[in-house]
């Protein structure tokens, strides 16, 4: 027994060209969608480079500026502590002269 072929719809063609439009639509959309997430990644990327640019230049002038303040704090207890050897000696000499 065999079946008759069934006729083709007449909206067969129009579902078709509907079914096109749909996929093309989806695809815009996602390219769409897509391109505003590559954006935002990024220009989200770049404003976390120039905060990081920023942010380890302030720590370095910190730490440049906390450097220079020890070893002016280290030199400063070195000179006086050598002015202080360099009274004892003058006065240990001037105590020797008194009894010589």
């Amino acid at each position: 027994m065999s079946f008759p072929s069934p006729a083709v719809a007449p909206y067969e063609p129009e579902c078709r060209r509907i079914r096109q439009q749909i996929i093309a639509l989806v695809v815009a959309f996602s390219a769409v969608i897509w391109g505003a997430f590559f954006f935002y990644v990024q220009t989200t990327r770049a404003a976390s480079i120039s905060m990081a640019e920023r942010g380890t230049a302030s720590l370095a002038l910190a730490f440049e500026q906390s450097v220079s303040r020890r070893v002016t704090g280290i030199d400063q207890s070195l000179l006086t502590k050598l002015g202080s050897q360099i009274r004892a000696a003058a006065i240990l000499r001037k105590a020797r002269k008194d009894f010589a």
